[in-house]
């Protein structure tokens, strides 16, 4: 769940550098039908607070059985300084029986006067008192980047451990390798290292894990692979040891499959742990307006998970019918720059129409002052690849690929 906030996070902060006031997520309800219960039954309920551009407040209820029982109840909360920074992070974890705080989670961050983040303290109490405490010391070189971290652990039987994070940028910033170590007797002994590849457009494609154990070392290797849409269509993992012959001890496998408007449509994965094969597990993807139904399941037992989204104000959330009419016709497609754009969203009083390439950099930006459905776009002065067409009006936005040859 940490994870998701965290994305959540990252996506309100890159929707908002290109659309400017973003619709924002405020409510989210996901439900699951089960076949062999052959019903729909509701699952998770989450909510989200802004102050502004920024997430201020994240509540999670699971739901056991019925939708009046929770399992749990987990509450997040963010502060940020005046230079709209992340400075505390503070989670409540909640039992379904008496509502009692069983965990409670805060994290502190600190930055130096260039706003880099140089540390962070997290600490973990529970009801019989103050549990665990890390202690994040970042040594940043002049674009922000952590080349060294230093990680202290305070766990209840009061006795520290250290660990060290090194990582080695290129001249683009972008990360090559990382080592972790664990101190051990005054002396630092390498548990783990990342090596990181890239192509030529910085899309990661290889990662590279050597790690160092008790036994003998083990090395595991991810692997990335696009199309020429510059989508991600398979994902590989496996580990295997370091001894001569190697000997594969898991092998997972993620091949995604997108519809004809570039969203995902179909993941399968494909699981391996030494001998046994685990059954295929899916999921495919259907899109209702702003509303996702995302059907999942392995060969004894699918499941159908549906999340239904509500929005901040100004945003239409009840767009299924109107959407079904709103389309962007962009010909030729592939071009060499120039191109005419027909959409009935051209000549709403609020069209903007921006270009992107891939990597979410603004291009090209037109405000319609006159309202009309087409228009001659000249992008003659990209380079051939890959670009995102998008417009927006104040009810939604839509967004399509060309390419440039």
């Amino acid at each position: 769940m940490k994870l998701k906030i965290y994305y959540l996070i990252l996506f309100v902060l890159i929707a908002t550098s290109i659309f400017g006031q973003t619709p924002k997520v405020i409510k989210a309800e996901t439900e699951i039908y089960r076949t062999n219960e052959d019903k729909w039954r509701g699952s998770e309920l989450e909510f989200y607070e802004y102050s502004g551009d920024l997430l201020t407040k994240y509540t999670d209820q699971n739901w056991y059985s019925i939708p009046e029982k929770y399992v749990n109840s987990e509450i997040i909360e963010y502060q940020y300084n005046d230079d709209d920074q992340l400075q505390l992070r503070l989670l409540y974890n909640f039992t379904s029986a008496d509502a009692i705080v069983q965990n409670f989670y805060w994290d502190e961050y600190f930055y130096n006067e260039k706003g880099c983040l140089i540390a962070l303290k997290d600490s973990v109490s529970s009801i019989h008192g103050l549990y665990d405490q890390h202690y994040f010391e970042y040594q940043v070189d002049e674009n922000c980047n952590p080349i060294e971290e230093l990680k202290t652990t305070l766990p209840p039987s009061g006795i520290l451990n250290f660990h060290k994070t090194t990582r080695v940028f290129n001249a683009s910033n972008v990360l090559m390798k990382d080592t972790l170590f664990r101190r051990y007797n005054d002396n630092w002994i390498v548990e783990r290292i990342n090596d990181y590849w890239y192509d030529t457009a910085d899309r990661l494609i290889e990662n590279h894990v050597t790690i160092f154990g008790s036994f003998n070392v083990t090395e595991e290797t991810e692997e990335w692979i696009y199309d020429e849409h510059d989508q991600l269509v398979h994902y590989i993992r496996w580990r295997k040891t370091s001894s001569n012959p190697y000997k594969l001890i898991k092998k997972d496998s993620m091949v995604i499959v997108y519809d004809d408007q570039y969203r995902v449509s179909k993941k399968e994965l494909h699981q391996t742990y030494f001998t046994t094969i685990s059954p295929i597990e899916y999921y495919t993807y259907d899109y209702y307006c702003q509303d996702i139904v995302r059907q999942s399941g392995k060969e004894d037992l699918p499941r159908i998970y549906r999340t239904f989204y509500e929005y901040t104000p100004g945003f239409d959330d009840e767009c299924a019918e109107e959407l079904e009419d709103v389309s962007i016709s962009i010909y030729p497609n592939p071009n060499h720059g120039m191109m005419t754009i027909t959409s009935d969203l051209l000549a709403a009083e609020s069209a903007v129409l921006r270009v992107f390439d891939v990597a979410g950099r603004e291009l090209y930006i037109r405000d319609f002052l006159i309202l009309k459905d087409t228009y001659s776009l000249d992008l003659t002065f990209l380079i051939p690849g890959v670009y995102i067409i998008s417009i927006q009006t104040e009810g939604f936005v839509k967004t399509e690929k060309i390419m440039i040859i």
